[in-house]
């Protein structure tokens, strides 16, 4: 059997400890081995990113290079247009064939999965594994209930189709919280990985917001 691949995406505004260790733990719950950060170019359901998207590229690179089992992607950075969720999965199919894959979603975004662009597609793509977050329900809405199953085992044994909440603990963190305390010069040492935060300090990342949306990677 082909080993599940795990689907992580995000803008990643910037990367950081919480990331990481979730995707650590969600290997280990899940038995993956890899999960791929898929970095969001242009996001269409939010504000802009402070970072550009090769600058987000850059610091998930260096976040994980010395991170088994995690790799980051810059497929959508490659593809025009709004980076559509659906559209990354078909490209993600059309590659891994019958392969199941796990996207990974925060329970946060799950009250907002209708908004999505063509949302009752995805789960004809992949798998959903759903994250806790502090302050969110993990209840899913009762039209997605049929499809949720309380065994990771089970994800394995099919391309798609399943929804599967995650038992890893909450993200202490947020890269709002880091970006906040980077404006205001604040310690963040303790949250963001030395290369990243070098990388954010070399380019002068978050300092100015309406400043670094129009910056590219050095």
């Amino acid at each position: 059997m082909i080993p599940a691949l795990g689907l992580f995406g995000g803008t990643f505004d910037p990367i950081h400890w919480g990331h990481i260790r979730t995707a650590q733990a969600l290997r280990s719950e899940l038995s993956l081995q890899e999960i791929r950060f898929i970095v969001s170019a242009r996001p269409p359901h939010r504000a802009a990113p402070h970072a550009s998207a090769e600058q987000r590229l850059a610091m998930a690179e260096l976040a994980l290079a010395d991170q088994p089992g995690l790799i980051a992607d810059a497929r959508e950075l490659t593809r025009p247009g709004p980076s559509y969720t659906l559209w990354t999965l078909r490209a993600l199919r059309a590659e891994f064939g019958s392969q199941s894959l796990l996207w990974i979603v925060g329970a946060d975004t799950v009250p907002e999965l209708a908004s999505w662009f063509q949302w009752t597609a995805l789960l004809s793509f992949s798998h959903w594994v759903v994250l806790p977050r502090p302050g969110s329900p993990t209840e899913l809405p009762e039209l997605l209930k049929e499809y949720l199953v309380d065994d990771p085992g089970r994800l394995h044994d099919r391309a798609a189709g399943l929804i599967y909440i995650a038992t890893t603990p909450e993200i202490q963190v947020s890269a709002s919280e880091i970006r906040a305390r980077l404006q205001r010069r604040q310690n963040v040492d303790m949250d963001i990985p030395e290369p990243v935060l070098n990388y954010i300090e070399h380019n002068g990342l978050y300092q100015d917001h309406e400043k670094q949306r129009g910056l590219h990677a050095v």
